[in-house]
């Protein structure tokens, strides 16, 4: 139901208003005609990112049912939440989000999706600055928003051109996904949680030998919906899941 760019719009409006309102460092969105993909840095404050959620889906729901008189609920499914190590895992995952649209078939480049934030990322003065270019610059290993912005069109092309951009379940369905280290330290932060959930390497032929990913996966049958969903990115040397810190 998110077809109109209005209305994809208004999305993105709510997110700016999460952002300010709880200090939300956003890294990078993308709304397509039937889901949301969003990636952020947990900021350390007591259930900043469920708040900002609540924010966002509570208010455009209730908007849009008043503008479209509707009385059912908005959203199909509660949003799932992945854990991403910063580095090579987060470029590839920053990637895969801005990609949705052209998966889907609807562009051609990601820059023709207005609703997308690596159109955001390559402007030089964006109608809305919603991702924090300097924070993403320093997570990617980036020097400045200029290399930040090369290092994107390099991902991007190298995307488009080595098919590198069919669906992913390892962004879609992992609970994280990062370093062997990574991954382990975020299951232990689980305690009794983690049980029944398994770590496993999920290399394909697409990823370089030194970045091998490996993933912290449900059990099949309690994995989450695939219609709405949202990714958090913690980083690896001090990470927040909700409101629980562990140290990788």
């Amino acid at each position: 139901m998110l077809e109109r760019a209005e209305d994809r719009q208004e999305w993105l409006f709510w997110l700016e208003k999460a952002k300010k309102r709880f200090d939300l460092p956003v890294l990078g969105y993308a709304v397509t005609c039937n889901h949301i993909h969003l990636l952020v840095q947990d900021p350390g404050k007591f259930k900043a990112i469920a708040k900002s959620m609540q924010l966002m889906q509570g208010q455009f729901a209730q908007n849009y049912n008043q503008k479209m008189r509707r009385e059912s609920a908005f959203w199909g499914d509660r949003y799932h939440a992945t854990a991403v190590e910063s580095g090579t895992h987060l470029l590839r995952c920053i990637a895969y989000i801005n990609l949705n649209m052209v998966r889907a078939g609807a562009v051609a480049d990601p820059a023709d999706w207005h609703e997308c934030g690596y159109r955001e990322i390559q402007m030089d003065r964006p109608r809305r600055q919603i991702i924090d270019r300097g924070l993403l610059a320093n997570l990617v290993g980036a020097s400045d928003i200029v290399q930040l912005r090369r290092i994107f069109r390099d991902t991007m092309a190298d995307s488009l051109i080595n098919g590198k951009n069919g669906r992913d379940s390892r962004w879609t369905e992992s609970l994280a996904i990062g370093s062997q280290q990574f991954v382990n330290a975020f299951s232990e932060s689980l305690g009794k949680r983690s049980r029944g959930k398994h770590i496993v390497s999920a290399q394909n032929k697409n990823d370089s030998a030194e970045a091998e990913p490996y993933v912290l996966r449900e059990p099949p049958e309690l994995s989450y919906g695939k219609h709405c969903w949202g990714t958090q990115f913690l980083p690896g040397e001090n990470t927040v899941l909700w409101d629980k810190k562990i140290t990788a």
